[in-house]
């Protein structure tokens, strides 16, 4: 047991990383160094808190200073598949990268063009690249796991190497057998002060499952973990859905029962709204709508919440939140991370269900989302988030080669 405790505080640090833009600019070969440095310092002038990175190495940006600068622009392109091409429309520099936008076209590779002139352009090139900064922190992270995933989930288990490969990831397994017996972990004065309401002999135990992940998390430099957590409530009487549910209020991406896909849509959600979402079931669909459920939740995302036990086993405790009314986005990747399912509701009133977990959603769906979620689902688990998300996530999943399963 640490002498220190551990704060969340130092966890989180690793997160706030700067928005990193890896960019060339391009010019014909009799261009004055005072004029470059004139437009570059222009260019920066439009995207305040964005640190720049000139690098003519495999860029992710060309600024196009003047034209002839046709072929320097391919040249830094080199086999790339995915380019943004940037120019002011003056000294024939737009000219110069329409002529590359149209190569690229030709030869199949990916890019847009934006007028820096125009302030329609400008606030989608803001906004572009905000989500690829986003997409750029939330890859090449660690995550860990404790345990295995839970064995029901039959079509959740994403190949690590494939993880690896997809989005640079770094997976530490941590086996149930490495961690030592439950009374040695800590305890964690903040869970206890965080349910300071709340009077259960139980409260120790789970406090001590908050402060383990903690150390778990710092020790092994993690940015996200997911748990098999049916281990601990079958030998323990003691759940993980409190630890969870503050952990994901607190900013740090932890799931349940193993689940990688799960907890990998969770990263993404969070590096590009800055909140975790809710991971929950599939409970049923008919009629248009859609029934959620789960035994944990992000306290930050509920109007008020109650502690009940975990509805599986009736044992522990588990989060019993209420869900503010509007709309919410439901995200889902499949198991190969090529395909997703994102959809809209809104929230519709229904009475709650006794048979199935504590906190409870219901949404009505469009039409071909609702129909394209009962006929091809990708899987159990969904997450969830309050507000309009879709287009944002589907821009940020097109950066990651990830589409729309074709009905």
């Amino acid at each position: 047991m640490k002498e220190e405790p551990i704060h969340v505080e130092t966890i989180l640090q690793k997160a706030s990383r700067k928005q990193e833009l890896y960019i060339w600019p391009v010019a014909s070969p009799g261009t004055s160094e005072k004029l470059r440095r004139e437009l570059i310092q222009r260019f920066e002038g439009l995207l305040p808190g964005y640190e720049f990175v000139w690098t003519d190495v495999s860029p992710d940006l060309i600024l196009f200073l003047t034209g002839g600068s046709e072929k320097s622009a391919l040249e830094r392109i080199g086999d790339k598949k995915d380019v943004l091409l940037m120019a002011f429309p003056e000294r024939n520099a737009y000219a110069s990268a329409s002529e590359v936008k149209s190569f690229l076209d030709r030869k199949g590779i990916h890019s847009q063009l934006f007028n820096l002139a125009d302030s329609t352009d400008i606030s989608g090139m803001r906004e572009l690249l905000e989500i690829r900064a986003a997409v750029r922190s939330f890859a090449h992270a660690r995550i860990g796991i404790i345990g295995n995933e839970s064995e029901w989930l039959v079509n959740s288990m994403p190949d690590p190497l494939n993880i690896k490969a997809r989005f640079g990831f770094k997976l530490i397994k941590i086996p149930w057998a490495m961690l030592d017996t439950v009374d040695s972990w800590p305890s964690s004065p903040d869970f206890l002060d965080y349910f300071g309401t709340y009077t259960s002999p139980q409260l120790a135990g789970h406090s001590r499952i908050y402060g383990k992940l903690l150390e778990v998390i710092e020790e092994n430099e993690l940015d996200g973990i997911t748990v098999e957590c049916f281990p601990l409530v079958q030998k323990h009487e003691i759940t993980a859905c409190p630890a969870l549910a503050l952990l994901n209020t607190l900013g740090i991406p932890a799931g349940c029962e193993g689940d990688l896909v799960s907890l990998t849509g969770m990263m993404l959600i969070r590096s590009l709204t800055g909140k975790i979402p809710w991971m929950a079931n599939l409970a049923g669909i008919m009629d248009g709508r859609v029934w959620f459920s789960h035994c944990t939740v992000p306290f930050n995302l509920v109007e008020t919440y109650g502690i009940n036990t975990h509805y599986e086993t009736g044992k522990g405790m588990a989060v019993q939140g209420e869900m503010p009314s509007g709309t919410y986005t439901v995200f889902r990747l499949s198991v190969d991370f090529l395909t997703a399912y994102v959809a809209e509701g809104e929230i519709h009133p229904e009475p709650r269900s006794h048979e199935a977990c504590r906190t409870q959603v219901v949404l009505s769906l469009q039409p071909e989302d609702y129909q394209e979620l009962k006929l091809h689902p990708l899987g159990n688990h969904h997450l969830l988030l309050p507000g309009q998300h879709k287009d944002m996530i589907w821009r940020a999943l097109g950066y990651l080669n990830i589409t729309q399963r074709k009905m």
